[in-house]
């Protein structure tokens, strides 16, 4: 997420270990447009996914989401590998968030 959520401090909430799955639960009460976004990062044994999910509440008015992760890797060759998925389904706003007539185009 963009703005004040990349950029912002956020507020620990709990780190859980149940059953073969870890789960680091973030929050963060927005000011710029008041809400509350939290944030989990899942991690479960055996696997080299990480699952991560954010749920945007309290929040009013038109909003264009953008979602994208940001990793940082040691500077040594091979300390990371990224794999991802095709899009399944994508949507942009052509144009300006707040005007009228707005027309979302799928990707």
């Amino acid at each position: 997420m963009h703005g004040e959520t990349a950029n912002a401090g956020w507020r620990f909430e709990a780190l859980d270990s149940l059953a073969g799955k870890k789960t680091l639960h973030l929050s963060l009460k927005t000011k710029i447009r008041p809400g509350r976004v939290d944030k989990r990062i899942c991690l479960l044994d055996g696997e080299t996914t990480i699952y991560s999910e954010h749920i945007v509440s309290a929040m009013q008015g038109p909003m264009n989401f953008g979602h994208h992760a940001m990793l940082k890797f040691p500077d040594e060759p091979g300390s990371g590998l990224i794999s991802t998925s095709g899009f399944v389904y994508g949507r942009v706003l052509p144009g300006c968030l707040s005007c009228r007539n707005k027309v979302a185009t799928r990707l």
